[in-house]
């Protein structure tokens, strides 16, 4: 699978992430972009399971947040989240797929906050720290016993099969 890890602070949000892409107990290649910037809606999104969700939203025509709306959370409750659902599920099921996008977790960062998204809905840690992907649990586990963020998913690899590759990672300040 994978493993993304974010850390939402008062004035930054660090994240990292490693380059491993398996899947039906197969390893593929490691340069997928699981972690990425969306230009439309200016948004940064995290993948975890279809990767081809990371494909189709990459590019999606995502709605974006008015600069004045001070309500994040209603935009992601109203506008991203439907919007993210119609596009991964409207573009990559059909009849004979036998993929299940419920399985699919998203980090999506709006304005220096960072939502987990599941199954079509939200959620907020009030800690800060989110992971999501099969070696997010062993991540979260280093970082907070205190490796770096990085260190952190690469600890991770060594527990975790489906976590592996370069491990990357980005400082997102809140301005």
């Amino acid at each position: 699978m994978t493993t993304i890890i974010m850390h939402e602070t008062e004035d930054k949000v660090l994240i990292a992430f490693d380059s491993k892409v398996s899947g039906g107990g197969a390893t593929n290649s490691t340069s997928a972009q699981k972690v990425f910037v969306n230009t439309s809606a200016d948004v940064i999104i995290g993948v975890a399971g279809l990767a081809r969700a990371a494909y189709a939203l990459r590019y999606a025509d995502l709605p974006v947040i008015d600069e004045h709306d001070w309500d994040v959370d209603r935009y992601v409750t109203m506008e991203l989240v439907p919007a993210i659902n119609d596009e991964v599920n409207g573009y990559y099921n059909t009849e004979d797929s036998d993929d299940d996008t419920d399985y699919t977790h998203f980090l999506i960062v709006v304005r220096g906050r960072v939502y987990h998204i599941a199954a079509g809905c939200w959620t907020r840690n009030e800690d800060g720290l989110y992971g999501i992907g099969s070696g997010s649990g062993y991540a979260l586990g280093a970082y907070a016993a205190g490796a770096e963020i990085g260190e952190a998913v690469e600890i991770a690899a060594d527990f975790d099969s489906g976590t592996g590759g370069d491990v990357t990672v980005w400082e997102v300040t809140s301005d």
